[in-house]
């Protein structure tokens, strides 16, 4: 099927004098043309071949309509049936305005555009011929956006008054020699490519493939969605072009290291070299809550990869959780209350430090809470932290200042070790989700919390086998979160589960025996968040990767991802081995990879993942923060230098309750951390690392990143209108 599409104004006549240059057999107007043998060349060098069916555009005014109605007249004398088709753009009655043009424009695209897509663009001839120049402009614009066989024009002398207004008879047969000798058509070009950025855009965006999409009517098609078809084209035109400059910027030497989100490309240079050049830094730190910077960062979609479920509560949430454990406190209430007499006066009194001191003096002097929850005779643990808890009920913000205790500040809060990091997660995590209801509830609150942060996607590490001291078995407690994650629709999420290195090697085998079993069975019955990977966590010190690659076979052997806490407090050996010994997809804050360059090249060869967490890595280990100044002496922290180095680096919570954190303000921890901050272009490139990595199926990886993507762009919009 071949098209031959033209525009129309008031002069009816420009029909056969298109058809008798393509289609001679039909009628053939120019058999006496003075240079017939040149017309013959021209058609022959640029494969003019008869069309099929003439497709019209037009406006709708009376003229116009006078016209049609004379070539309708004229088709139906024709020797043999031609199809001819007409699309008016209702109620456009004169282009006038600017705003006029783009409705017939719009029209003029979405015809040409449907043409191309059902017969492909070797099959349309355009005419350049008829109607206001405006329309012509559209329609050679519509050839190099969707493609074309050939653009064609008639040019034309002093046209005789017998030719004007003339009768349909007139051009049933071959004009006379002066007559046709008027008239010159001519091959402005041949063939057009089209624009595949542009098609591939369309479909991306109408979420449709446009091989489905109808012709247009040409009785409902009206102006407004013309007007709005107009606008979207010329956006993705000039969104290819930036693509085209950026591309031959980064190809011509100037290129970063790691590539970005693909649509961001499609952004004008300038507003690119806005996100590359806007820093986060020490100076944005005094009023982060209010920089518009932070809220451009929160309003991103992000992920987690890197999340412990026993340590993202903080007190307040801590003590939520500990509401739902109140049945099983009934039995020993009159022991709790003796127990904690003397500890209410004091937070009566609103004293967070002679709180603190009292727990030092009764349980000793190391800063765990896990000391208390153990110390009431003939008591489970869960149940005694409960009730210690919910004497704060009224009083979250007591409970952060006992807890925090002399490092409630930045300052304070710097590199005081992995023993009392972890200690400060004593409140919550196995000492406190030993019921079915804790459990719930605490799911419930991570994800909460993660989606006020604009979370998208969260992988949630856990140690089921830990949450089994009041009966539930370990496969239970894995399967009651799972349940929790997967009934929340507005967040995707995945399942780590984690061998602790200080565990006793049963409990190891029992999370092992667990993953294997899981991994066997498909239960149909229930809707569960998907098992994703496996980790290895706890103090590097106690035992080395490599002594765990025995155990751990049963796993690899299912081909599950592999996640490793290595490099956080041991130096680069434990990562190799990480890497080497346990095969390791992710490597868990790696902050020691820096010290062995050739085992960094092997990160970036094989674009093994890196989770980075900016504020447990500065409590735990302590580097340096630029906007501390305590911290001057301290290292700095190697971020940069791994995103210098082309390495896949992703930003994560760790422990949010602990850390008193969010994602959010992980990516400004991070800038914080580093010196001359972090772009805008990086922070995106980071979130972008962080789906890209995710442990999810390749297809569900993908359209997380398409869904991503498209938010991160609006939120560019918002952030610097285009």
């Amino acid at each position: 099927m071949r098209i031959l599409i033209t525009t129309l104004g008031i002069k009816w006549a420009l029909v056969p004098e298109l058809l008798g240059f393509t289609n001679p057999q039909l009628i053939d107007v120019y058999r006496n043309h003075p240079r017939r043998s040149e017309i013959e060349q021209q058609k022959a060098r640029y494969n003019i071949t008869p069309v099929d069916e003439l497709w019209i555009i037009c406006t709708d005014d009376t003229e116009t309509h006078k016209a049609l109605k004379t070539i309708g007249q004229w088709q139906k004398l024709l020797p043999s049936s031609f199809p001819i088709r007409a699309w008016v753009a209702q109620g456009l009655f004169d282009l006038i305005t600017a705003e006029d043009c783009k409705k017939i424009g719009g029209l003029i695209l979405q015809v040409v555009m449907t043409a191309a897509v059902q017969y492909g663009s070797d099959a349309l001839t355009l005419s350049l011929v008829g109607g206001r120049k405006t329309m012509s402009t559209d329609m050679y614009r519509a050839a190099t956006i969707f493609g074309c066989a050939a653009l064609l024009h008639i040019l034309d002398n002093k046209i005789p008054s017998h030719l004007n207004n003339c009768s349909p008879e007139v051009f049933l047969q071959p004009l006379r020699e002066t007559d046709a000798g008027v008239f010159t058509p001519v091959v402005i070009s041949g063939r057009h490519e089209p624009n595949d950025a542009v098609l591939e855009s369309l479909k991306r965006k109408r979420g449709t493939l446009l091989d489905n999409v109808p012709l247009p009517d040409a009785t409902a098609l009206g102006v407004d969605a013309c007007t709005d078809f107009y606008d979207e084209v010329n956006q993705l035109v000039e969104e290819a072009q930036h693509l085209f400059y950026n591309y031959r910027v980064i190809i011509s030497g100037q290129k970063e290291t790691c590539t970005n989100y693909r649509a961001l490309y499609t952004l004008p240079p300038r507003i690119i070299r806005y996100l590359q050049e806007t820093k986060v830094h020490a100076e944005e730190s005094a009023k982060r809550s209010a920089s518009s910077q932070y809220h451009f960062i929160t309003a991103l979609p992000k992920a987690d990869l890197h999340c412990h479920f026993g340590g993202f509560a903080d007190p307040g949430e801590a003590i939520a959780i500990a509401r739902e454990n109140i049945p099983f406190m009934k039995p020993f209430q009159a022991l709790l209350d003796r127990a904690f007499a003397d500890i209410l006066p004091l937070i009566a009194a609103r004293n967070p430090h002679a709180i603190a001191q009292k727990l030092r003096n009764r349980f000793g002097t190391e800063r765990t809470l896990k000391k208390l929850a153990q110390g009431i005779t003939d008591v489970d643990e869960f149940i005694s932290m409960s009730a210690f808890l919910l004497l704060f009920e009224a009083a979250p913000e007591l409970l952060k200042h006992v807890v925090f205790d002399g490092i409630f500040s930045e300052r304070d809060f710097c590199g005081i070790g992995i023993e009392a990091y972890e200690s400060l997660g004593d409140i919550q995590g196995s000492v406190l989700l030993q019921t079915e209801p804790a459990i719930r509830k605490a799911v419930q609150l991570l994800l909460k919390k993660a989606k006020e942060d604009n979370v998208r996607y969260l992988e949630l590490r856990c140690s089921p086998e830990n949450y089994t001291k009041n009966g539930l078995s370990g496969k239970k407690v894995l399967n009651l979160i799972r349940q929790e994650l997967a009934s929340d629709s507005d967040i995707t999420t995945g399942v780590i589960v984690i061998a602790s290195r200080h565990g006793e090697r049963d409990t190891i085998d029992k999370h092992v025996t667990l993953v294997r079993e899981c991994l066997q069975e498909e239960n149909q019955n229930e809707v569960l968040a998907p098992l994703v990977g496996f980790d290895l966590a706890g103090n590097e010190q106690s035992a080395a990767a490599q002594e765990f690659r025995e155990m751990f076979l049963p796993v690899m052997e299912r081909c599950l991802h592999f996640t490793i806490h290595a490099g956080e407090i041991a130096d680069a050996g434990s990562i190799w081995q990480a890497v080497y010994h346990l095969n390791a997809d992710r490597i868990g804050h790696g902050l020691t990879l820096r010290d062995q360059p050739d085992l960094m090249a092997r990160f970036r060869d094989r674009s093994i993942c890196i989770e980075m967490c900016p504020s447990s890595n500065y409590q735990v280990v302590g580097f340096k923060d630029f906007t501390v100044p305590e911290t001057e002496s301290r290292s700095v922290y190697p971020l940069k230098t791994y995103l210098d180095s082309g390495l896949t680096v992703t930003i994560n919570t760790d422990n949010m309750g602990i850390s008193r954190t969010s994602l959010s303000c992980e990516f400004i921890k991070a800038a914080h951390m580093t010196p001359q901050g972090l772009s805008l272009w990086e922070i995106i490139n980071m979130i972008r690392s962080g789906f890209k990595a995710s442990f999810l199926p390749f297809e569900k990886r993908r359209e997380l990143l398409l869904k991503s993507e498209g938010e991160i762009m609006n939120c560019i919009k918002e952030l610097m209108p285009l």
